[in-house]
């Protein structure tokens, strides 16, 4: 990479993989907004895709349809917002996409060629009282705008991941205040709905 940093989230269009910023304070504000990219079949170091949306810290998850990835989140502050970029093209700073319908951090998204949907999540700061989410949020990635509220989570939890084909979403355990969740959900991604149980 071109700046040492962890948890990133990451983009693909299939010819480029775009990394976000960093989450932590104690790497600079430049570094924090700083994107990666590499061309898949050049093996090679990372070069500069340019940076995040304004005073954006990094991103807490990320989603896209291969030509247009989102990013969301601020780093380890709670927000709402939502950045984009055309992967396809180097050199370009991230873009204002819209808002998620609620103010959280530490949340995962997915989704396929027309939806992302971000899900779960804190609502509290760092060193604040735990309150975790169970939202799900979905916008069409092509159509920038804020998020509509597509349904919830079985249950609240953060800490998860999540992945996706073209008909359904599939979301892993995670943990709610100091207890670990066991079951993972899903959904039908065209169809908004609350999620359902997929097992554990």
């Amino acid at each position: 990479l071109v700046v040492g940093r962890e948890r990133l989230a990451g983009v693909s269009s299939g010819t480029y993989i775009v990394w976000s910023g960093s989450k932590w304070n104690s790497i600079s504000t430049t570094n924090r907004r700083k994107m990666d990219y590499i061309t898949v079949a050049t093996t090679g170091n990372a070069a500069d895709f340019t940076g995040l949306y304004i005073d954006n810290r990094g991103s807490d998850a990320s989603a896209g349809d291969g030509s247009r990835g989102l990013f969301y989140g601020n780093g380890m502050i709670t927000s709402n917002e939502i950045n984009y970029i055309t992967i396809e093209i180097p050199g370009s700073n991230a873009a204002d996409f819209g808002d998620q319908t609620e103010v959280r951090r530490d949340i995962t998204a997915t989704g396929n060629d027309t939806y992302a949907l971000a899900a779960g999540g804190s609502t509290a700061n760092p060193n604040d009282l735990w309150d975790y989410s169970n939202r799900i949020d979905r916008v069409t990635v092509q159509t920038a705008g804020n998020a509509s509220d597509f349904g919830n989570l079985t249950q609240q939890r953060n800490g998860f991941t999540a992945c996706s084909d073209d008909t359904r979403a599939v979301f892993s355990p995670g943990y709610e205040y100091t207890n670990f969740t066991y079951g993972m959900d899903y959904v039908t991604i065209a169809t908004a709905g609350n999620a359902t149980s997929f097992g554990t």
